[in-house]
């Protein structure tokens, strides 16, 4: 019980620097576990208020993850003037690569993969989830980084995706105008819409192209496997 009192100060620093270091990539005090009698950091005062607010809460952690999750600094953009990946002032978010298990989910349900599975099983969505069960173990069970990228790339869920997906034949059978089938693309996988310059290029492809589904392939193809669908940002 005394961990949880208000004068166990370094308690709570500690538990706040690993949030905090989970949410950003980089803590208030590296390495994380850093602390001794004297502590030098830029960022004591918001590793101090974050830490007193958690003490005083009995060490409430929902409390103390809703605080950063719902901060300014959390909320910024990873784009800036600032070209380094690890920015140290948390003056931008940092672009860092997503785990195995995030990368996983992601492509999950970028790819549509669940409603393909769901069809393969009649329906039945205890077969179907236990189908993807299996398939995220193969992922998680594979020996090295290297392989598991390869299954990333060009595993099942990549190419139902493109080659026989429902969200591409379905743009196309809805006679879905190019300009707006890219907005589905780019919204179903970067959570944004294409640029002015991507959308440019991209319909200029599309319409230089003579088959339609295999020009929506391409794109999805390389929204999927670009730099920024696999990273945090």
């Amino acid at each position: 019980a005394s961990l949880l009192l208000p004068e166990n100060a370094r308690l709570a620093e500690v538990a706040v620097n690993r949030v905090w270091r989970h949410f950003f990539g980089q803590g208030c005090v590296e390495p994380q576990d850093g602390f001794g009698e004297k502590v030098a950091t830029r960022f004591a005062a918001p590793l101090r208020r974050l830490a007193e607010d958690l003490a005083r809460n009995r060490s409430d952690l929902r409390r103390l993850l809703r605080i950063v999750a719902l901060s300014e600094t959390y909320a910024r953009s990873g784009q800036g003037d600032h070209p380094e990946a690890a920015p140290t002032s948390f003056e931008r978010a940092r672009v860092r690569p997503l785990d195995q298990f995030q990368r996983f989910g992601a492509l999950l349900q970028a790819s549509d993969y669940r409603t393909a599975v769901l069809a393969w099983n009649k329906g039945d969505e205890a077969k179907a989830d236990e189908g993807i069960a299996g398939l995220r173990q193969r992922f998680m069970d594979l020996p090295d980084e290297r392989n598991r990228t390869l299954m990333y790339f060009n595993g099942e869920m990549v190419r139902h995706a493109v080659e026989d997906g429902p969200s591409v034949r379905a743009m196309v059978d809805e006679g879905l105008p190019p300009e707006q089938a890219l907005d589905r693309m780019f919204l179903s996988t970067l959570s944004r819409h294409p640029t002015p310059g991507e959308r440019a290029r991209l319909l200029k492809r599309i319409e230089e192209s003579d088959d339609l589904v295999e020009a929506y392939r391409a794109v999805l193809w390389a929204l999927l496997n670009c730099v920024e669908f696999q990273t945090n940002h």
